[in-house]
């Protein structure tokens, strides 16, 4: 059996701006795809977003779980 690894994306502040899927994603590709489809949902104001928003994708994790529960403010390995 394989082991999977988890990713999320997390964010932190920014109002009511809108904010990519959590996830958790079975991969760090998904993630960033993820990302992709957010920017282009909402174009040019997408980098806004993301920057008003600290949208990081943050893992790897052990277990879906952990993904699913992840706040921007644990100890986590920020990969963008």
């Amino acid at each position: 059996m394989a082991k999977t690894a988890w990713y999320a994306i997390v964010h932190c502040g920014g109002g009511r701006s809108p904010t990519p899927a959590k996830g958790p994603f079975k991969s760090k590709t998904e993630a960033e795809d993820a990302l992709r489809r957010f920017r282009e949902r909402h174009g040019h104001r997408a980098g806004t977003y993301l920057a008003a928003t600290s949208s990081r994708i943050v893992g790897p994790f052990r277990s879906r779980t952990s993904a699913k529960n992840v706040d921007i403010g644990d100890a986590c390995a920020y990969l963008r």
